[in-house]
């Protein structure tokens, strides 16, 4: 065993004073479930890097816990009854283990745990995270909280993440841990923040651990089809819907607990994971190609349009205001994303327009070339005429334009005086008076 996790006596010997005895007796194999409990309740609330001497004392505790005897407590589950004794120890046990659980995860969050100890800690952080993943539906209420059912979905993102080689060594298949990552993700999407506070500082690190996985050299359809079965109910549309629902809570009128230094991170990784994933980024198809179809269906191009325009307005730091419409103009290429390009509009996009000229002058020929495109199709260049009247102050966000930005303004310039060209072809179309069919004009931007 590392002699980090034993308790020798250079390891004693960092234990607080106050709590040195307590701990020590609380770790004797005899030690009843009482006394652990009664240790746990008095240090889990302390500020991490406190804890971190006490990481062999934890250890200790799971490795003593009822990891040895799981399949009995099974076994009896059914016949416990709210006043037996048995549920009480039980439920000591496992508020000493969770609380062991919820302490290490802290410390391998602070990065206090060494790398070469991460193969002794997890045999026996990992029977527990097996056993609550799996049964923690079925205890009772009175043994596992509904805050505490998170517990090991944090410690398992935290050894995974915090760890370069924990794949290695928790024997695990790309597989095996996509699809706990999935049943994770479904987990603090919809966690009570209220009671599990941790939710926002996970689900980041989730996300990270999602883009670093999905570019592994193993990663596999079969990693995919693992992690959508995870999140339940287990089809790609399922999946789409859940990271949809956490991009939405990025929009600044919806984000409960993301700290603005976190944002650009937890954003970052989530707009990578999903360029990757659908195949628009990348035309290599990571997961089935249902999966970007239910993106896109669900409105993935207007979060992305309101993203944008929360990040020109100054509602989300500004480092948000390249990536997201880098990503935006991406899903807004031409033929055959038409229809994407539509719905961008009819979520005023050609305010961002505007925007990027100021604040992203290098993009505004690719800008220029993506709106081009809304003039070939009947439904898009409708759908222009409709964006363009509800712009109430075009007048005057063209001549600053002109004013701030002339190469913009000569972009805009050129562009309208195609769209007005194409409108009266558009309006001969619709009262049936269009006989033969009209050249394409070239769009040089």
């Amino acid at each position: 065993m590392h002699p980090c996790l034993q308790l020798s006596a250079s390891t004693r010997a960092k234990i607080p004073l106050r709590i040195r005895r307590a701990s020590l007796e609380a770790c004797r194999i005899s030690a009843s479930p009482e006394e652990r409990s009664s240790l746990i309740d008095k240090v889990i609330h302390w500020p991490p890097p406190s804890l971190i001497p006490l990481l062999p004392v934890f250890h200790a505790f799971l490795e003593h816990s009822l990891i040895h005897r799981i399949s009995d407590i099974l076994d009896r589950l059914d016949s416990l009854s709210e006043t037996s004794e048995q549920l009480h120890v039980f439920r000591h046990e496992i508020f000493y283990a969770m609380g062991s659980l919820r302490a290490v995860s802290m410390i391998l969050r602070q990065n206090a745990a060494p790398a070469d100890a991460f193969s002794d800690l997890w045999k026996n952080l990992w029977p527990w995270i097996q056993f609550l993943e799996g049964y923690q539906d079925v205890l009772p209420e009175t043994l596992i909280t509904a805050s505490e059912r998170g517990i090991t979905t944090t410690v398992f993102i935290s050894a995974l993440r915090e760890n370069p080689e924990a794949e290695e060594l928790m024997l695990l298949s790309l597989v095996d841990i996509c699809s706990i990552l999935g049943g994770a993700w479904f987990h603090l999407v919809h966690a009570d923040v209220t009671r599990y506070q941790a939710a926002g500082e996970v689900l980041d690190m989730l996300l990270e651990c999602l883009r670093v996985l999905i570019g592994h050299p193993t990663w596999s359809r079969a990693a995919a089809d693992a992690l959508v079965t995870g999140a339940g109910p287990g089809t790609a549309a399922d999946l789409a819907s859940l990271a949809l629902i956490q991009l939405n809570r990025y929009l600044p009128t919806t984000r409960p607990y993301i700290f603005p230094n976190k944002l650009i991170f937890a954003l970052d990784n989530l707009i990578v994971f999903l360029g990757d994933a659908s195949g628009i980024i990348d035309e290599e198809l990571k997961f089935d190609p249902v999966f970007r179809e239910a993106l896109l269906a669900k409105g993935l191009v207007t979060l992305l349009t309101r993203l944008c325009r929360a990040g020109f307005e100054g509602n989300l730091p500004v480092d948000t205001q390249e990536m997201f419409y880098e990503i935006l103009l991406t899903y807004l290429h031409p033929y055959p994303r038409h229809r994407w390009t539509t719905e961008a509009l009819q979520a005023e996009f050609l305010h961002t327009v505007f925007q990027a000229a100021k604040r992203l002058p290098e993009s505004i020929d690719d800008v220029f070339d993506r709106l081009s495109s809304t003039t070939m199709l009947h439904s898009s260049l409708s759908q222009l005429r409709v964006s363009l009247n509800a712009i109430e102050d075009l007048d005057a966000q063209v001549m600053d334009l002109k004013i701030n930005s002339l190469p913009a303004f000569r972009h805009w310039d050129r562009f309208i005086s195609v769209v007005q060209d194409r409108f009266t072809a558009l309006d001969a179309y619709n009262a049936g008076n269009l006989k033969i069919p009209v050249a394409c004009h070239n769009f040089e931007g």
